[in-house]
């Protein structure tokens, strides 16, 4: 397995000027790398030091990039091992390519990259069925709403005007 200077050889040119940060410049043009060929799977990057010497950008713009790609799932880190692109790239998952590559698939289904696929997920609702771990959501099957819904009717017929004011922030009940 090859070790690939990150910033020279892959022939990243940063502008200062532009809108994007510079971390997100790495990130793209690595990850346009890694897509396209340029990298291959199990290819060692150059650590972050060497990569912001040969960028003249501080480490942490290299660690921030160099981190959103591990997140996403482009490279792998192991103590010691270093940087490594990944063997299963999370756009080979959903078929997603780089911005600007040629799209060799077609396919009626969306192309989303990793936090599309967050964003998606987001918007998922459970189905009517329980669904075990959806934080936020109790089985509201099990629920005795009846029972619930006829204490509280109790209740509230009863209820003074005094129960619908604040109560005095010191005091608890």
């Amino acid at each position: 397995m090859s070790r690939q200077p990150a910033g020279a050889s892959l022939n990243l040119v940063l502008d200062p000027a532009a809108d994007v940060p510079l971390h997100r410049q790495i990130y793209e043009g690595v990850r346009e790398a890694i897509l396209s060929g340029r990298l291959a799977p199990g290819t060692r990057l150059a650590s972050s030091r060497s990569t912001a010497t040969d960028l003249a950008v501080s480490r942490a713009t290299v660690v921030a990039a160099f981190d959103q790609l591990a997140a996403e799932g482009y490279v792998v880190s192991r103590v010691g091992s270093g940087m490594r692109v990944s063997s299963a790239l999370p756009d080979d998952l959903t078929g997603a390519t780089a911005p600007g590559a040629s799209q060799a698939r077609s396919s009626t289904r969306p192309r989303l990259g990793a936090v599309g696929r967050l964003e998606a997920m987001a918007r998922l609702r459970p189905s009517d069925a329980a669904t075990p771990f959806w934080p936020a959501n109790p089985s509201v099957h099990s629920f005795p709403l009846e029972d619930w819904t006829r204490r509280l009717a109790r209740r509230w017929r009863s209820a003074t005007a005094s129960q619908l004011e604040y109560g005095h922030p010191a005091i608890a009940g």
